[in-house]
């Protein structure tokens, strides 16, 4: 039996961003790599490739991100996207997102209302490619805008931010994963359906059927 899925038919949940606000001097590391000059980030990038013989991860680092009218305060994106069943999905969320945050209404007003506007945005324009092209790439994502002392994140399944200063952690993320009874109610109540791999691995599809 082979799983065939229908990508269009499955969409994300309700995205909630989130805001804090931090110390940017406590989140300082001097071993890391500096490049964004005077924006006074720190930021070092490391990427391991599994079993497989390509890399479905990508990543994003946009510093000085702003809007068309340019009226935003100094504003730097960062994001992991961990593909699955291949790096077309990942690599294309990851290049879009930036013109799509900013080109919102409301990024220079608001981001907790832009981060999840966003994300679905970038996830509706790839369905719209995999339904035509028959992909099955799939990608988890987090994002975080740094603008001034605050810090905006949103997620989608398992990708963890930490926020650590001082040596001790802040802040987490809450990893969004099929295991979540909460998690499971919205998938089914979508018209989802929930798999259960080997290993005890649960994987979540559209609405999809089988054929031989």
């Amino acid at each position: 039996m082979k799983r065939i899925q229908k990508k269009s038919s499955f969409r994300l949940p309700s995205i909630s961003a989130t805001q804090m606000r931090f110390s940017s001097s406590s989140l300082m590391d001097n071993s890391l790599i500096s490049l964004f000059g005077k924006a006074n980030i720190d930021v070092g990038i490391c990427s391991q490739q599994g079993s497989r013989n390509y890399q479905e991860d990508r990543f994003v680092a946009c510093p000085y991100l702003h809007s068309n009218e340019g009226k935003s305060m100094e504003t730097h994106l960062f994001g992991i996207f961990d593909g699955h069943a291949g790096s077309l999905c990942s690599s294309y969320v990851s290049s879009v997102l930036p013109d799509v945050l900013r080109q919102d209404i409301s990024f220079d007003v608001n981001l907790l209302q832009c981060l999840p506007r966003a994300f679905h945005s970038a996830n509706d324009q790839f369905l719209k490619t995999a339904e035509k092209q028959k992909l099955h790439d799939g990608s988890t994502g987090i994002c975080c805008i740094i603008r001034g002392k605050n810090m905006f994140v949103a997620n989608v399944g398992d990708c963890r931010l930490v926020v650590i200063g001082g040596g001790r952690s802040s802040f987490s993320t809450r990893d969004q994963k099929p295991t979540n009874p909460e998690e499971q109610r919205r998938i089914l109540a979508l018209g989802g359906t929930l798999v259960n791999c080997s290993m005890g691995v649960v994987r979540v599809n559209g609405k999809s059927f089988f054929v031989a």
